[in-house]
């Protein structure tokens, strides 16, 4: 193996390691006869969202942009293993998998790839979506859609994923829940919460899931607690401290490969890995959050540190395909991430005549770092497709690598952002400078000795604009403009080993929001176009090199609603067009697919309540997941076909006992749910037709 070709495959799923956080802040709007008179006091009841903008959560039909937020306990009787289970439900999703297998799930948003490192934030601060999660203390996820880096710095084009996660509660809350299914596996969650005083309340979550899987020798143990508790010092001084731990062990799933341009046509219980391939991996995190008033205006202060440490990763890993034959990896290293980020938010709201004004801003610091050392590589023992035979002999080659590397990344943010009301009209201004040091350290010690250590620096302005008319009370119309920047990896060179610039990205979308009059449901028509510039293409006249002429483009209108329809009614739904492709490429044929996006998908959840003795204690639930073809690669030569899945549920509440049933996949259709992008050999079946049952008791 040559250096390059070492570098590039040890570097060529690691997405850039960046430092983004979008606050759920505290600022109160000052309440004036001009603020009260405005149309816009009647949406507080409706939905809201607190990703979109700095500052407090926003009601939803203001916003000139597009999002779903899905609460867990808005699909009632589903029952999700993993947040891909609710995100699945919104528009402009698709599902897509990292290396960690199924229920370690990522996304492409309106047709691009979410970056692991770049797109997934919790309570505000970003997560490496390449480890594990754990849902037990998950309340909502907010999807955001388009380019978003005036607000949150580097970051792909799609959106971003922010996962809110259940917070202290000064109401009693004393529950214990038992989940199983049918493959064996099963959880227990308990759940505390209250006050602590007049002025203090907690939450406290424990959980512990031995998971199994339909795939043969795959499953898994976690340990999880989150404890937090906030101080109420008066109406406007909180602080709040949390803490959350994970431990994971589970074998490692590389799906099953392609075959003649399909997926192959194997039992979807075949794994191709071996029996020692095993992951375990410890993630602690800490945060704080102080909010007080400030300069006429509201202050929130917040810090947090994440740290993802694997004290055991090996495994043969599945590489390529060729003919029935898929070759493997071995890998074996230990990894460990750390991420330090705090900010500082600041808002304040004002008239000037007859304008209302919403200034927020922000700074934003942060430090990252991503090291491993004594990793091990080599080519391992091919394995056939159709005859898969495990534990043969396997040596070293003459490929058996052994390195070190890391990245260093530090991150300097400043926001701008400027809400303007005037009278029907709310006008959103936004600019964010976004500064960022890489540092890129490489040494291999066999079967080479050398070392290569690189830098880069970038720097971006990202504006947005967005503009909303209250055509009435329930109506609203909006349009936006928005820029997304990503920096590349810093160990990617052009010939002459010059760095390249960031990837930008452009997006114009229009939408109609209707909310109902009492805000028991929301509907969002968008329609988008967005343009990605800058991309890495393969250089003509040097092989070997890149440079940055592609272009991709994604077209697409998508339509969500949300919300009770009538008293005992509650429903999700979305439908989503969609033309996501290459423009420009030396590489890939300009027209092809991106891979994992289907030209239309569809959504819906829909739950029916039954009195009994005059209370809803009795639901029955249906719902379905529709995904058009896909293709797994930029060169579109393998084809996911299309699916759609059936899932029904049903819940029953006696007293302080509920239990809950779900049937997925009723017809029990055979169909592949994500894989790795541009990866072939690495295509994860949906699971076959699976009952779940969850008990809990509340003991308040």
């Amino acid at each position: 193996m040559s250096k390059h070709a070492c570098i590039r495959r040890f570097t060529a799923g690691v997405p850039l390691v960046v430092a983004t956080a979008c606050s759920a802040g505290s600022a109160l709007a000052e309440e004036t006869p001009a603020e009260l008179e405005t149309v816009l006091v009647r949406a507080r009841s409706g939905f809201s969202a607190s990703s979109a903008t700095l500052g407090p959560p926003v009601p939803e039909i203001e916003l000139p942009l597009s999002l779903t937020r899905i609460a867990v306990d808005a699909l009632p009787d589903r029952q999700p293993r993993n947040i891909a289970d609710i995100a699945e439900f919104s528009a402009g999703v698709g599902r897509r998998s990292s290396y960690w297998g199924f229920d370690s799930p990522t996304f492409q948003l309106r047709g691009f790839n979410a970056g692991e490192s770049s797109a997934y934030y919790r309570d505000g601060f970003r997560y490496p979506a390449r480890g594990p999660q754990s849902l037990a203390n998950v309340d909502a996820i907010e999807i955001l859609r388009g380019p978003q880096s005036a607000l949150y710095g580097w970051s792909d084009p799609g959106g971003v994923v922010q996962v809110l996660t259940r917070q202290p509660t000064d109401q009693p809350l004393a529950n214990a829940s038992l989940q199983a299914n049918s493959w064996g596996g099963a959880q227990a969650v308990l759940d505390l919460g209250g006050a602590l005083g007049e002025r203090t309340r907690f939450r406290w979550v424990t959980a512990y899931d031995d998971w199994q899987s339909f795939r043969n020798g795959i499953s898994g143990q976690q340990f999880f607690i989150a404890p937090s508790i906030a101080f109420d010092f008066d109406e406007r001084r909180t602080l709040r401290l949390a803490f959350d731990w994970l431990d994971d062990q589970r074998h490692t799933d590389y799906g099953i490969p392609a075959y003649g341009g399909f997926p192959a046509k194997v039992p979807v219980e075949w794994n191709y890995g071996e029996s020692w391939g095993r992951q375990h991996s410890q993630t602690g995190r800490v945060a704080a959050h102080w909010q007080q008033p400030a300069l006429g205006g509201d202050l929130t202060v917040a810090f947090s540190y994440t740290e993802l440490k694997y004290l055991k990763y090996r495994d043969a890993e599945s590489a390529w395909v060729d003919g029935s034959t898929l070759n493997r990896w071995y890998e074996s290293y230990p990894e460990r991430y750390r991420w330090a980020s705090a900010y500082a938010d600041w808002s304040h709201n004002f008239l000037v005549g007859a304008q209302n004004h919403r200034i927020a801003t922000r700074l934003e610091v942060s430090r990252e770092t991503r090291s491993l050392y004594g990793g091990e590589w080599d080519d391992y023992t091919p394995i056939d497709i159709f005859n898969p035979v495990y534990g043969l002999a396997w040596t070293p080659t003459s490929e058996y690598t052994v390195y070190d590397q890391s990245w260093v990344n530090r991150n300097l943010g400043l926001v701008l952002q400027d809400e303007i009301t005037m009278g029907n009209w709310i006008w959103l201004f936004g600019l964010r400078w976004s500064a960022l040091d890489q540092r890129f350290d490489f040494a291999e010690y066999r079967p080479g000795n050398y070392q290569i250590h690189t830098s880069q620096q970038d720097h971006a302005l990202s504006p947005r604009l967005g503009v909303t008319w209250r055509a009435t009370p329930m109506v609203s119309l909006y349009g936006n403009y928005s820029g997304g920047a990503m920096p590349t990896l810093p160990q990617a060179r052009s010939y002459g080993d010059r760095p390249f610039a960031a990837v930008d990205s452009q997006q114009f979308e229009a939408g109609i929001k209707i909310q109902a009059d009492n805000g028991n449901w929301l509907t969002t028509l968008a329609a988008f176009d967005i343009r990605r510039n800058n991309v890495l293409t393969r250089d003509p006249e040097h092989p070997g090199y890149s440079i940055q002429t592609g272009e991709q483009g994604s077209r697409g209108v998508e339509w969500q609603w949300q919300g009770r329809f009538a008293p005992l009614w509650q429903a999700t739904a979305q439908a989503t067009w969609l033309n996501a492709e290459i423009v420009e490429d030396n590489r890939y044929a300009p027209g092809n697919r991106l891979p994992y996006a289907a030209r239309f998908g569809a959504s819906a959840w829909i739950t029916r309540s039954v009195l009994l003795d005059g209370q809803p204690r009795l639901s029955f639930s249906g719902g379905f997941v529709h995904q058009g073809q896909r293709y797994a690669d930029f060169s579109n030569a393998v084809t996911l076909p299309a699916y759609t899945r059936f899932d029904l549920g049903a819940g029953y509440r006696e007293k302080d006992w509920r239990l809950t049933l779900t049937l997925e996949n009723v017809t029990d259709r055979r169909y592949y749910a994500s894989g790795v992008e541009n990866r072939p050999a690495v295509i994860y079946p949906g699971a076959p037709r699976t009952l779940m049952m969850r008990v809990s008791y509340d003991f308040r």
